[in-house]
């Protein structure tokens, strides 16, 4: 049965791995915006922002005080004790043990009477710790600093990546449109020697030109086929490229190659990369952290000071009965 079931499903895992994948038609924004869905690249710089925003809120923790929790708990074999008998003078004079005899005696007090107990023997201890920073010299200021900026650089990092991003999308994009282009208009040029490949066989059978000629265009004509399957392996190159970058078989450029009418100055160009590209704020960005790294060292000079509070509370109990 099982057998069976398999030689009728083998026929249709074959249709479907040898069938082509259905193209889907893409504008050049559904493109981008899956690359910015999907590029790795784009996530781990995202990453990185995140992690520099994190570490700003932490650095705005430093104005916080400190606190440190400890607890321990220990288990004696037995309790500690005093025994006031074996304390100086009593214990090196035996005198006095003559003298307290009677009065013991009078009392009606024994040897146990004269042991006092200092711990339990289970002994639990807790303590809290407070380390309040007062005046560090401007160390959190600095610390604060040197956190914003990282923040700052992280967001032109990732603004830079998306850029190299898009550059890459539009020449794989547009690579693929002109490719295509490419091969039709070789086609077109093989279909036209195929042409005049057949009038030159026709005029050599009816002898208006010579053999010579009719071998010329064949000549022509397989160059031409040539030249047309190695521009469309060069096609299915670029659509692989295309493919794997948007992580989608079977895309499809759905916008033509365009050419601008009028183009503006290269001056324009050349102030708005030196007013708004990200790598020349990314080098004033490291500059400020620089400065935030020296002002952190200088802060280190004078002393600090913090208020340093403790609170310990210890509870013993006494081992319960066997």
């Amino acid at each position: 049965m099982r057998a069976r079931f398999i030689c009728q499903l083998a026929p249709c895992l074959l249709w479907l791995m040898l069938t082509p994948a259905q193209a889907q038609p893409l504008s050049f924004n559904q493109a981008w915006s899956k690359v910015l869905q999907q590029d790795e690249g784009l996530a781990a710089e995202q990453a990185g922002v995140d992690r520099a925003k994190q570490l700003r809120e932490a650095a705005k923790a430093m104005y916080l005080p400190k606190v440190d929790l400890g607890a321990s708990y220990t288990h004696l074999d037995k309790p500690v004790e005093l025994d006031m008998l074996d304390l100086n003078p009593i214990a090196n004079h035996p005198e006095f043990g003559q003298i307290l005899g009677p009065v013991m005696q009078a009392l009606q007090l024994g040897a146990s009477d004269f042991v006092t107990p200092l711990t339990k023997q289970n002994v639990v201890t807790s303590s809290v710790k407070m380390l309040w920073p007062l005046f560090v010299g401007g160390r959190i200021d600095a610390a604060q600093d040197i956190r914003q900026a990282q923040v700052v650089e992280a967001q032109e990092q990732l603004v830079l990546k998306q850029q190299a991003s898009f550059e890459s999308l539009s020449q794989t994009y547009f690579g693929v449109v002109l490719a295509a282009q490419v091969v039709q208009t070789k086609q077109e040029i093989e279909q036209g020697l195929a042409h005049h490949l057949d009038h030159a066989r026709k005029l050599e059978a009816q002898g208006q030109i010579a053999k010579v000629e009719r071998l010329s265009a064949q000549s022509a004509y397989d160059r031409a086929r040539i030249d047309t399957q190695k521009y469309r392996r060069s096609l299915e190159i670029a659509e692989l490229a295309l493919a794997r970058m948007l992580k989608l078989k079977g895309a499809e450029p759905d916008n033509p190659l365009f050419i601008n009418a009028k183009m503006p100055e290269m001056d324009a160009f050349v102030q708005e990369t030196l007013a708004v590209h990200p790598a020349s704020s990314c080098w004033q960005r490291r500059s400020s952290r620089l400065r935030g790294s020296s002002s952190w060292r200088r802060a280190n000079m004078p002393p600090s000071c913090s208020c340093l509070v403790i609170t310990t509370s210890m509870r013993m109990t006494p081992s319960p009965p066997a």
